[in-house]
C-alpha cells in the first residue's frame, strides 16, 4: 500500500511525529507549507485567531499529489480545538483526491474530537485510522509506541496485500 504522511508543523514538534511515522511505515513525507507562515508571537496570534475564525490561508503547492497514493495520513497540530488552518486548507484543496485517510493531531491537553469532524467533513472521507499525541510525550521522547501502536493496523493491511 503506497502511503503519504502530509504534515504541518509551526514548532517542529508534528514534523517530528510526522517523520517518525513515515519511517515506520515507509512512507513518502509531505511538509505543507503556508505562504505566510505563523512565526513568533504576532503568527501564534494570527494561528489562534484563524483557527478560531475558520480563515484558511494560501499554501504552497505540494510534491506529492495525494491521488497517487493509497491512504494519506494528515497529520498537524490541534490550536483552539481545531484542526490547524494550514492542514485544513491542504485537506480542503485535495478533497476528492484521497482514497483512505487517516489523522493523527499534536496538541497541549485539549480534546481532538471537533477537530477529527472537522478534517474528515473537508477531505469527505471516514478516517480509517485517528491519533492524538501529546507534545508532553514528544518533548520526552516518549510516543513512539503509541506510533507504533498507531501504524501496526496500517502495517498488517498492508503485508496482507501482498
Amino acid at each position: 500500500m503506497k502511503t503519504l504522511v502530509a504534515f504541518y508543523s509551526r514548532s517542529g514538534t508534528t514534523r517530528k511525529v510526522a517523520a517518525e511515522l513515515a519511517r515506520i511505515l515507509h512512507a513518502d513525507l509531505e511538509e505543507i507549507y503556508c505562504e505566510k507562515p505563523y512565526r513568533g508571537l504576532f503568527g501564534y496570534l494570527a494561528a489562534a485567531r484563524d483557527s478560531l475564525s475558520g480563515k484558511l490561508p494560501e499554501i504552497t503547492p505540494v510534491k506529492h499529489a495525494p491521488g497517487a497514493y493509497d491512504l494519506v495520513i494528515l497529520a498537524g497540530p490541534l490550536w483552539a480545538g481545531h484542526a490547524s488552518p494550514v492542514l485544513r486548507r491542504y485537506a480542503k484543496e485535495h478533497k476528492g483526491q484521497f482514497k483512505k485517510v487517516g489523522f493523527v493531531l499534536t496538541h497541549g491537553g485539549s480534546s481532538p474530537k471537533t477537530a477529527f469532524a472537522e478534517l474528515e467533513t473537508l477531505v469527505g472521507l471516514k478516517p480509517t485510522s485517528v491519533m492524538a499525541v501529546r507534545r508532553a510525550m514528544v518533548d520526552k521522547n516518549d510516543y513512539e509506541l503509541a506510533l507504533s501502536d498507531f501504524a501496526g493496523p496500517i502495517r498488517f493491511k498492508e503485508e496482507a496485500v501482498f
